[in-house]
This record gives C-alpha cells, sequence and structure tokens, in this order.
C-alpha cells in the first residue's frame, strides 16, 4: 500500500485511511481554534454528495471485471496472511472478534466493552458508523480512548474500529497497530480536528443539506450527525474542503446499560445484506447496469473483524510482571 498508484485508488483524497494514520498528538498540534473556528462556521458544508465511497464495481466494470467493492473475495489470502503476521508480532492487541452487522445487539455489545473514559464527551459515546466512507473500515467508538481532558484525546486505531475481512481491510487493519489519532475539540463542540487538514463538523439543530446535484434535501442527516470534511488548507478554510462523509450513531447504551439501536441501524444493516451483481463466490463483475453498481460500491460485508481494548488494569499487567521479574 506504500505505492502511490495503489494508494491513490484505495484513498483518491491522498490519505492512507478514512480518518487517517496519524501520529500521536502534541500540545504544540493543537489546533488555533481562537484563530479559525469563526472561518470553519463560515465554511462548513451545505450540500452531500460523498466522494470517498468504494470503488468497486467502478473498477470492476471498466478495467478489470474483478470485483473490489467492500463485498469482495478477491486475493484474500495474501493480504489475510500479511494479517495475520503483524496481529502475531502485537499480542497486546489480543485476537480479532468477527461478528456480523446483521445479528444487531450482540456485536455492539462486544464493540462497547470494558471502561468508558470519564472525560469522553456524551456525544461521542456509542457505535458509529461511517456512512459512505471507504470499503476497508465500517464503524468506529470513542470511548476507550486516552481522553486528556473533554476536549483532547489520542485513540488507538486498532481498537473500537471495525475492519471489512476483504483484501483491503486486512491490508488497512495491519498498519493500525501502532498508530494513534489525534482527537482536538474546538470550544463550542461543533468541530473536531484529527490531525492535518482532516476535520469532523457536528450537524447542528436547523442545519440542511442538499444534493448538488438536484437540489433535494438530503432527509436523512439529523441534527447530532457528524460529518467528515477534509479541508483544502487547515491553515486557511477559506480555501474550502475536498470531500465529505456522513459519521451517524447506530447504538448506544441507555441508562441501564442496555445497548439499543438508532434508527439508522435500518439502513446499514439493508446495505450490509442486500444481494449485488458480483458473481463467482464474490470476485468477479460482469457488465452491471447503473443502478446495479451504485448498489455494488454501497454495499457494505455484513462480516467485520475488530479488536477490543483491555482495561486499564489488564493493560499494565504485563508490564508490571515484567518489573517484577
Amino acid at each position: 500500500l506504500q505505492n502511490d498508484d495503489q494508494a491513490s485508488l484505495l484513498y483518491p483524497d491522498g490519505n492512507h485511511s478514512a480518518m487517517d494514520h496519524a501520529m500521536p498528538m502534541t500540545n504544540s498540534d493543537l489546533y488555533d481554534w481562537e484563530k479559525y473556528e469563526k472561518l470553519l462556521d463560515q465554511m462548513r458544508p451545505t450540500t452531500y454528495k460523498p466522494s470517498i465511497m468504494a470503488l468497486g464495481s467502478k473498477i470492476g466494470k471498466c478495467w478489470t471485471g474483478v470485483d473490489l467493492s467492500a463485498r469482495s473475495n478477491c486475493c484474500l489470502t495474501p493480504s489475510w496472511l500479511t494479517w495475520k503476521a503483524v496481529e502475531s508480532s502485537k499480542p497486546m492487541a489480543g485476537k480479532a472478534i468477527f461478528s456480523k452487522i446483521s445479528e444487531g445487539v450482540p456485536m455492539f455489545e462486544e464493540l462497547l466493552k470494558g471502561s468508558v473514559n470519564p472525560n469522553c464527551p456524551d456525544d461521542f459515546l456509542g457505535v458509529w458508523w461511517q456512512r459512505d466512507g471507504s470499503g476497508a473500515e465500517t464503524l468506529i467508538t470513542w470511548h476507550e480512548a486516552d481522553w486528556k481532558s473533554k476536549k483532547e484525546a489520542a485513540k488507538q486505531e486498532i481498537y473500537g474500529w471495525t475492519f471489512t475481512p476483504s483484501w483491503m481491510g486486512y491490508l488497512v487493519s495491519a498498519g493500525r497497530f501502532s498508530n494513534t489519532l489525534p482527537v482536538d475539540i474546538s470550544p463550542s463542540g461543533k468541530w473536531v480536528r484529527l490531525g492535518g487538514n482532516q476535520f469532523i463538523y457536528t450537524v447542528q439543530p436547523g442545519d440542511s443539506f442538499t444534493d448538488p446535484d438536484t437540489g433535494a434535501k438530503v432527509e436523512y442527516i439529523k441534527a447530532g450527525d457528524k460529518m467528515r470534511v477534509q479541508l483544502n488548507d487547515c491553515l486557511d478554510p477559506s480555501k474550502g474542503w475536498g470531500w465529505q462523509y456522513l459519521v451517524q450513531q447506530i447504538a448506544y447504551k441507555d441508562a441501564t446499560g442496555k445497548v439499543v439501536l438508532t434508527e439508522h441501524y435500518d439502513e446499514l444493516k439493508r446495505r450490509a445484506t442486500y444481494e449485488t451483481a458480483s458473481i463467482c463466490y464474490n470476485n468477479f463483475v460482469c457488465c452491471p447496469t447503473e443502478d446495479q453498481e451504485i448498489q455494488l460500491y454501497s454495499s457494505i460485508r455484513d462480516e467485520q473483524f475488530f479488536y477490543v481494548r483491555p482495561d486499564p488494569d489488564t493493560e499494565a499487567a504485563p508490564a508490571d510482571a515484567e518489573m517484577d521479574a
């Protein structure tokens, strides 16, 4: 994935992850919100046309005939071996958990296990869907991150992030074991910077988004949803943003600890379970119609794999044992 041509296919934005493989954040990396937040408010998105959907059938039809969507079984063996070798060299992460989106609550109970950092803001709790994001990753949690305060955190990218068991998902996850994502929230709470030009905007009551091609209102975007926005220049927000996708909460724990599904889960499950035009065990695509192409690159793989972060006491145990030895 270090090859520039390969990277440009997987991540048209130029990044090697839908939410970046960033280095740990230091105080000097914190964004100058006092200087830039008002400018960001002026440039906030008012249209929604996701441009980072999995390439899937667009590649399959035009170039190779191979299904490269999130459902693809192409090239599984070499990518699986690479991932397995890296996992074996990183025993602290534990073993991956495989589960299905269509199972609903049981999967989300696993993702929401473990301690909740007391500094995690309420609007970051639960399980979130990277709707229309890359085909390599699907769901994310934030509660287990190292929240230094209500406004600043560092998230270990291997934990609380579900990956697609495909050639792309295995390779992307293999690169996550040692990566940390910085989280820097603005004073108003409306904006988050994830390092570089990567931002999240939290949809506010009264916000409205339209399809830039038709002018029609996008009805499924709700207040509280989060929108990943790639700025062209974080030091000059007036240059606008390049692409976007939606991040929606699909499950959370209520006051009793019971996992509750949100209205967005139905669409997630639909995309994970509908039939596509892929043939031969999801290896090839043969002359799909335009509607079938949309289904292919919008599809999600039902099965996902992920790692749950151990509780802090468990994480510290091996180091303590080594010191005692």
